[in-house]
């Protein structure tokens, strides 16, 4: 039996939004041809599956999910001295704050 392959595009808040197929291949498409059909399509869950034979023939292949492109206008980020990412830095590990600037100072 031949395999069909499918994709479907879930919505979120949108009901039954699952339920239809919105792209068919007879054969197993290229990611980037998958990823350009899944951006032409908009925002979502596509999920592409395969078609087999009898009830049990659907099976999930891969996921994209595609999300909203949000543009910065006139972004700049905020330059941070060595001290303020070494806190930060110190943070995340646990270690304690003083004792990173008190190294920083220490340090030529």
């Amino acid at each position: 039996m031949k395999r069909i392959y499918f994709l479907r595009c879930y919505t979120k808040g949108a009901a039954k939004s699952g339920t239809t197929d919105v792209a068919t291949w007879e054969n197993f498409p290229v990611f980037e041809e998958l990823q350009k059909t899944c951006k032409e399509l908009g925002v979502g869950k596509y999920v592409l599956f395969e078609r087999g034979q009898g009830i049990r023939g659907m099976r999930k292949v891969n996921e994209m999910f595609i999300e909203e492109e949000t543009q910065l206008i006139n972004h700049k980020p905020q330059s941070q001295s060595l001290e303020e990412l070494l806190v930060f830095a110190a943070e995340e590990l646990g270690v304690a704050k003083e004792s990173v600037i008190s190294m920083r100072t220490e340090t030529p």
